[in-house]
């Protein structure tokens, strides 16, 4: 009788498989067998070795730690999660999975991107069981394209701009979160810094870390990817450094720099308050080296995003759902308004890829387009220059 497991044992291994991946020695540069090495000069160190199964082995190990991050293994116990609860409920065996069930399973699915990565999450993690199942099928093929083809427009997160990022500074009315409330304090640092750096509130942010005393822009990155550290937060030459050891689209690392914002715009609209050298770092600056800066869990955070977005009425007129990504599709939004030009945008929000479309306001950008053309009604209305073409009116005979 073949073997089966059940979702806790799935996890279990899950979680071994984390953690030996973690404890692999990843770094290339101890490898006997660089990354940046020649084809030519590996082949000949080959041949050259007493043992050459054994070193590719090793090298081919060091790899494989590289190729899973710490979010994939997330995805993993996410989908085992998933197909345990719908195992359960048809009343099967969890594991391995059942090729038929799948694709039944893949039907309550709402979108298919959400689908595809569950489907692929699922057979990853039967490779780690050391079992042959081939999940995907004809049928299940077929389900993925009829979701794709049905589905609701994604809606984006509503975008926090500068002045809901004023009205959430200067609100001092607690939070009253069902969940264990955030204080507001920690809310207030939380949103600026997520806004200011354009970054990521539950992978980027939460996670952040004061930096040591002797950290330095020059060396901080290879430095963290060497040390194992999530981040470092500190201050030099005047300005607040966020340096992170890998981020969604910069798999090796990337420092954020920004200045004081005391002498901009934020005079007129509010933003001393969120200053990142003068407001933000006195914060953190008495902290231990290394220490967190904050404590709050994402789903507490989440939930204070989403009480604020309701006192100050963000996303109250749009089909937009209201999340932590409205920091930074808020201040991306707030770029594009003030730099047309597009490679502010792109170095804002570090994207080198066309992801960054998903973050402009197009409706904004072409009604300023259509400002500019020459017969454009002036602002405020009134009569149409001298010159314009006259209104088109419909006429009888067209289609």
């Amino acid at each position: 009788m073949a073997r089966t497991w059940t979702v806790d044992e799935v996890l279990a291994v899950i979680r071994a498989a984390r953690d030996k991946s973690e404890a692999r020695p990843g770094g290339d540069d101890a490898s006997p067998l660089p990354q940046q090495m020649s084809l030519k000069r590996k082949l000949a160190a080959l041949a050259e070795a007493d043992d050459p199964e054994c070193l590719l082995a090793e090298v081919t190990a060091r790899a494989q730690a590289r190729s899973v991050g710490a979010s994939s293994w997330e995805q993993y116990a996410v989908a085992a999660r998933a197909w345990g609860a719908f195992a359960k409920v048809v009343r099967i065996p969890a594991f391995p999975v059942c090729p038929v069930q799948a694709v039944r399973f893949a039907a309550l699915y709402r979108r298919k991107g959400t689908l595809d990565s569950a489907i692929s999450a699922l057979q990853k993690v039967h490779g780690l069981l050391g079992v042959a199942v081939v999940i995907r099928s004809p049928a299940l093929a077929e389900v993925a394209s009829g979701i794709g083809r049905s589905q609701d427009a994604k809606r984006r997160a509503a975008a926090i701009r500068t002045a809901h990022m004023d009205a959430f500074v200067a609100d001092a009315r607690p939070l009253v979160s069902p969940r264990r409330p955030v204080p507001l304090v920690t809310f207030r640092r939380i949103a600026v810094l997520a806004y200011v750096f354009l970054l990521r509130v539950q992978n980027e942010c939460l996670p952040l870390l004061r930096g040591r005393r002797a950290d330095v822009p020059a060396t901080i990155v290879d430095d963290l990817r060497a040390e194992g550290r999530h981040s470092a937060v500190f201050i030099f030459a005047g300005k607040l450094h966020v340096a992170l050891r890998r981020r969604k689209r910069h798999p090796h690392g990337e420092l954020l720099v920004r200045g004081c914002t005391c002498r901009s715009r934020a005079v007129t609209t509010g933003w001393r308050a969120l200053c990142p050298v003068h407001v933000v770092w006195p914060v953190f600056a008495s902290l231990p080296d290394g220490a967190p800066l904050f404590a709050a869990r994402y789903a507490e955070v989440l939930a204070a995003v989403k009480e604020m977005a309701a006192r100050h009425g963000v996303g109250r007129d749009e089909a937009a759902r209201i999340g932590t990504h409205g920091f930074r599709r808020g201040a991306a939004q707030d770029v594009q308004e003030d730099h047309p030009e597009l490679y502010h945008l792109l170095a804002a929000g570090s994207w080198s890829s066309r992801a960054f479309r998903d973050y402009m306001d197009w409706q904004r950008i072409a009604m300023r387009c259509q400002a500019q053309l020459p017969f454009a009604e002036p602002a405020g209305g009134g009569v149409a220059p001298a010159g314009a073409p006259p209104v088109l009116e419909s006429s009888s005979d067209e289609d």
